[in-house]
């Protein structure tokens, strides 16, 4: 849905280019696609961004799952020794394990907060790159205007105007 807040007022600019333009200038108009996606998936930089904040994901989930088992291990010795023990102490063990999952469910939120901050982090900087990489590119092939193919409907011609392969090629060399 974000991706089609877009593409409205694209599509008004090129009606608005193409209607305005005269005839030579309008054949002149180059348009020219990438799929970004694909370039996250086969350029360099993201997959090596992508295997540090797995690491990092990995770690948080060993983490959770330790902190999971404190919880259980507390919450099986309460049921384990709950009629042994005073009601004074089973109100302090039900208390403590309250504790204990309220101080998770805190980490746990915190915990996704830093790690989608740490994705942004990784991300931008090479998608600034590839921004920079396609400006060069079009700019090198005397093309207009450069959209993101998944926004595309129809387009003539889609290989001679994928610039994908040849931002992936430069992305990779950097």
């Amino acid at each position: 849905m974000r991706k089609m807040r877009w593409v409205v007022p694209v599509v008004a600019a090129f009606c608005s280019l193409f209607l305005g333009a005269s005839r030579a200038q309008a054949q002149s108009f180059k348009v020219a696609v990438i799929y970004m996606d694909e370039i996250r998936e086969k350029g360099q930089p993201y997959i090596e961004a992508l295997q540090r904040l797995q690491q990092v994901s990995q770690q948080r989930q060993q983490e959770a799952q330790t902190k999971q088992g404190e919880i259980q291990r507390l919450q099986e010795q309460l049921q384990r020794q709950a009629s042994l023990m005073t009601e004074q102490r089973r109100t302090q063990s039900e208390a403590q394990i309250r504790q204990k999952v309220t101080e998770y469910e805190q980490w746990a939120g915190q915990a996704q907060q830093e790690l989608q901050q740490q994705q942004i982090q990784a991300i931008q900087p090479i998608d600034e790159r590839v921004l920079q990489i396609v400006e060069r590119i079009a700019n090198e092939r005397g093309i207009d205007v450069v959209l993101d193919g998944v926004a595309v409907a129809f387009i003539k011609n889609k290989e001679q105007n994928n610039l994908t392969n040849a931002v992936i090629q430069a992305l990779n060399q950097q």
